[in-house]
């Protein structure tokens, strides 16, 4: 349809060296000796990504896929054995739609699901530790849980604590906007003007920011707390090009 239509798949393979995180259980401080406190490892990324695109008519659009993997590994730290980033999400999903209602008004929304991002939680020797709120933390397939005896105990007292052990419940969030643009033609050039109304999350999702680990009053066990962050919020911009 001359082009109306454009789809890719990519596939990546990426080796990394000089790999830099702190010694496990190193609190930096303003004073710190960092060189002392570094230790140096390799890591690797790789997967794919699929999109598929809409680029004329009144609806455009795309819609894209990615599966990615990204390890770390440090002789000194999860007994040696590769954990994920922090930061590696493995499955993202990313939808974004347009829609011109005439020559002055668009429409358009974003929606973004991924899964949560890797964190470090350290297990009790004595207890089990459990998720405050409605986002239950989980276990991501293929995170390592190593044991110094092979009996598969991760406890205090079984092994050192392992790398990146949990992730955070899946991210998603919708955006909608509608835009009002205006064209205004001066002796020597266009001046363009535009407003831009657009709600952030609108269906408010509490995603998780980050996690803390405290004790339940009640039962005097430890729990893991999840903190969210910037709920719906909605914004007016105005953009003038010359």
């Amino acid at each position: 349809r001359d082009n109306m239509f454009q789809a890719s798949l990519e596939v990546y393979y990426k080796d990394m060296g000089n790999q830099l995180l702190f010694k496990g259980g190193v609190q930096p401080t303003i004073t710190t000796d960092i060189e002392n406190s570094l230790i140096f490892g390799k890591g690797q990324s790789y997967g794919t990504e699929l999109s598929v695109r809409k680029v004329k008519g009144k609806l455009t659009g795309w819609l894209a896929y990615t599966l990615s993997y990204a390890n770390q590994r440090f002789d000194s730290l999860n007994l040696g054995n590769s954990f994920p980033f922090a930061n590696n999400r493995r499955h993202c999903i990313y939808i974004s739609a347009a829609y011109a209602i005439n020559r002055h008004w668009v429409a358009s929304s974003n929606l973004i699901i991924t899964s949560g991002s890797a964190f470090t939680l350290k297990k009790t020797a004595s207890s089990t530790t459990t998720s405050s709120g409605d986002n239950p933390l989980y276990d991501e397939g293929g995170i390592e849980t190593p044991s110094t005896d092979g009996s598969g105990d991760t406890s205090a007292e079984g092994s050192e604590t392992v790398q990146n052990n949990y992730r955070l419940a899946p991210y998603n969030r919708l955006d909608l906007s509608i835009s009002y643009k205006k064209l205004k033609y001066l002796t020597h050039r266009t001046l363009e003007t535009e407003w831009v109304f657009s709600v952030y999350n609108v269906y408010a999702r509490p995603n998780t920011f980050f996690v803390y680990r405290s004790i339940d009053p009640v039962t005097k066990l430890p729990v893991v707390q999840q903190v969210s962050f910037f709920p719906i919020i909605p914004s007016i911009t105005y953009r003038l090009k010359f």
